[in-house]
């Protein structure tokens, strides 16, 4: 009887994880034949890369190697200042870079890498357990339990205190939480580590040669052990500020929305395109959709009017139960998928399903003028939009139209008129 095939993939991440310290593609090679008694493929080494190449587990150190990201990042201490607004609506904000040390696998459960939400341990004080962590490009706001805003009001936090977020034990969710009052930081030697961190963030986008996201040059920081360093930096959006990554966007003709920037003319496009309700505003706004028929609300970011064809009050309680545990997406065989989703894209809200929108189907919804052609290619910038096969047939068709040749127009028979234009 035959031995089964090993399984390379598992044996790769069995043997970064066991490593202390950072491997090579050759030793992890070595590795992997000791463990999969000398079993290999046509090329190990590229087979390798390709496994390391596609987890959330293994992360690239620069001329160090391979390691083992949950357990990078332990030791690691950020930095978050409160504000009157946290502190009057009860909210705490966080950023890419915090967000990538409390799920340093990225957004959802791997197999491989760590599982379940993360614990504070608030100092001199109890363990919470952290709720919802938005997704990049979607949400800041970190889901916090009543007691840690009623830890906060026993340490008599005040805006301008910050607050030091460390990571205790990524693989077994264990992370502090510390309030240090305003008065006590040396702001010179922090100012300092500001500096640090901004040359730090800019040297890696020029080595990528523009060709990166926020979300890597957080998860690269996080693990380089620039945040082991004390004191911590001021958070880094303090910092990222349009003098610092404009000349980047303008040199690598790149999204500012890509590595951390804004775009304020895209972000208007982005909410209004398609009719939808700007995020963040309490003015009053028409509907979203055709401004006939009824009007489904949709949650907190405005309303939509027109027909679906499907039952309104069906679909209201349905766009309720959704917004009530969004964490769910829609199914794919849910008879309201198709009008949920057509309601969702014209309020420029992420697709519904908990994937992006294809961008044939926006064309479908929503036409496909250069403006919407913007948009959708925007959106998927932003990784709200996946471009399909469809969406380029789509293009190539215009392109084929666009380079159709003109064609000569034939002789003038007959004869010749000259009209006459006559101002009064």
């Amino acid at each position: 009887m035959a031995k089964p095939k090993p399984n390379f993939t598992e044996l790769t991440h069995q043997v970064v994880h066991d490593s202390t310290a950072p491997l090579s593609i050759d030793e992890i090679a070595n590795q992997v034949l000791i463990r999969s008694g000398g079993a290999s493929t046509k090329n190990l080494k590229q087979t390798i890369r390709s496994i390391v190449a596609q987890s959330t587990a293994i992360v690239y150190l620069q001329d160090q190697g391979y390691g083992w990201k949950s357990r990078l990042i332990n030791g690691a201490v950020q930095r978050l200042v409160l504000d009157a607004q946290d502190l009057a609506d009860r909210e705490l904000m966080i950023d890419d870079f915090q967000r990538d040390l409390l799920q340093p696998n990225g957004h959802g459960d791997y197999k491989y890498g760590v599982r379940g939400l993360p614990r504070l341990e608030l100092d001199n004080g109890p363990t919470i357990e952290v709720g919802h962590i938005p997704q990049p490009f979607h949400d800041d706001l970190l889901s916090m339990p009543a007691s840690f805003w009623e830890w906060l009001e026993a340490h008599a936090a005040q805006a301008g205190d910050s607050l030091l977020l460390s990571v205790i034990d990524s693989d077994a969710r264990r992370y502090r939480l510390s309030h240090e009052p305003a008065a006590l930081r040396d702001e010179e030697e922090i100012a300092a580590r500001g500096e640090q961190l901004i040359a730090a963030a800019v040297h890696f986008v020029h080595r990528a040669h523009g060709r990166t996201m926020i979300t890597e040059i957080a998860s690269h920081l996080n693990v380089s052990g620039f945040f082991h360093q004390i004191p911590a930096p001021p958070p880094f959006g303090d910092l990222w500020t349009s003098e610092v990554w404009g000349p980047l966007v303008d040199e690598y003709d790149i999204s500012p929305y890509l590595i951390g920037g804004y775009d304020e003319m895209a972000e208007t496009m982005l909410n209004q395109m398609l009719g939808g309700t700007p995020l963040g505003t309490n003015d009053s706004l028409e509907p979203a959709g055709t401004g006939e028929g009824p009007i489904i609300t949709i949650g907190s970011y405005g309303s939509y009017q027109g027909d679906l064809g499907v039952d309104p009050q069906v679909l209201q309680a349905r766009i309720d139960e959704f917004f009530k545990n969004p964490e769910q997406p829609i199914p794919a065989d849910d008879p309201l998928l198709s009008a949920i989703t057509t309601v969702f894209a014209a309020m420029a809200l992420p697709s519904p399903t908990g994937t992006p929108y294809l961008a044939s189907q926006l064309v479908d919804l929503f036409g496909d003028d250069d403006e919407i052609l913007d948009w959708i290619e925007h959106g998927a910038e932003l990784g709200m939009v996946e471009i399909d096969p469809a969406y380029d047939a789509l293009l190539e068709a215009q392109f084929d139209a666009m380079e159709a040749p003109i064609p000569t127009p034939e002789p003038r028979i007959g004869t010749s008129r000259t009209m006459v234009l006559r101002v009064a």
